[in-house]
């Protein structure tokens, strides 16, 4: 997975136009999530999506071709053997999205990329997030925590405050008063590709100390934030990370109608099913979050702790 061999391969594609969102779909239920979102950002417009296009990173690329007729894409293969290869020594896949995002952003017909995780849903057109690159902000999907709360439920993904020096000579600090942002959607321009190779320098290296999944999103988070001007996707783009059963649940019909080839009637389901879908995620989350809440009240807390926790969590 060369930088050289990617980008010349880019760079031959008329298809790819300046402004670009780019999937990394790695397993069968990524690539399922991976269409859906592609489907609802189709039916998301209300005018012609122009000036823009599509690079979909997947090991099952041939699940995506009938997107062509609806929209320009660019399909790349993830080889098994490359990928196990890229995500080394660590064997932590999440840092693969950033390598690629660094490699995108050496094409010299790419001027802005957003890259979008795959259990997402577009809400809106996202062509006004494009219009926040060309002004200099960055992209993030929304805010989730200030350390000092975040550290409460996350104390090995925040430890103490402290400081990494990067082989660019930044030098990245975190502290109570830093930010945790959703990595569900990163949005950058060309011109601030050294932040996604600072951000890839800074995963390798803080994941040497203190290994976990989330350490992606800290990374970026920390980078991205010591830049400054970010601007947040949520109100164009759903992520549904905390709901993925109701995506299984609700998506039969739609991969039954892609399978058979009635892909304009796929089209149809995606517009009936988001509403639906974002109604029944939000309301699993909220119940969640309540439960949780509700069992963190001093006195309940007390209860759980002594009667229930020893048996099990609520």
């Amino acid at each position: 997975m060369s930088e050289k061999q990617n980008t010349e391969i880019i760079s031959e594609d008329k298809s790819i136009s300046l402004n670009v969102i780019a999937f990394i779909a790695y397993g069968d239920a990524n690539n399922r999530q991976a269409i859906f979102s592609i489907c609802s950002l189709l039916v998301s417009r209300k005018k012609t999506l122009s000036n823009f296009s599509l690079i979909v990173y997947s090991n099952e690329p041939a699940k995506y071709e009938f997107l062509k007729e609806f929209i320009p894409i660019s399909i790349r293969n993830l080889i098994d053997t490359e990928v196990k290869q890229a995500i080394q020594p660590e064997n932590y896949f999440p840092k693969l999205k950033i390598m690629l995002m660094d490699e995108m952003l050496g094409c010299e017909s790419i001027k802005n990329l957003i890259l979008v995780d795959s259990d997402t849903i577009f809400l809106k057109n996202p062509m006004i997030l494009f219009q926040y690159l060309d002004n200099g902000y960055l992209l993030m999907h929304l805010f989730e925590w200030i350390f000092k709360i975040g550290r409460k439920d996350n104390p090995v993904l925040c430890p103490k405050d402290g400081n990494i020096a990067l082989a660019s000579g930044r030098i990245v600090e975190w502290s109570d008063n830093s930010h945790m942002y959703n990595v569900g959607v990163i949005g950058i321009g060309a011109n601030k590709r050294n932040l996604i190779k600072d951000s890839l320098d800074f995963i390798i290296k803080y994941f040497a100390i203190y290994p976990s999944w989330h350490v992606e999103q800290l990374c970026v988070s920390l980078v991205f934030q010591q830049q400054g001007g970010i601007h947040f996707a949520k109100k164009q783009i759903y992520h549904y990370w905390h709901s993925k059963p109701i995506f299984t649940k609700l998506t039969g019909k739609f991969f039954s109608l892609i399978d058979s080839g009635r892909h304009q009637e796929a089209l149809n389901e995606v517009r009936y099913l988001i509403p639906r879908m974002v109604f029944e995620m939000q309301t699993r989350f909220f119940l969640a979050q309540a439960k949780v809440c509700f069992r963190d009240l001093p006195g309940v807390y007390l209860v759980y702790k002594l009667l229930v926790k020893p048996f099990g969590k609520i």
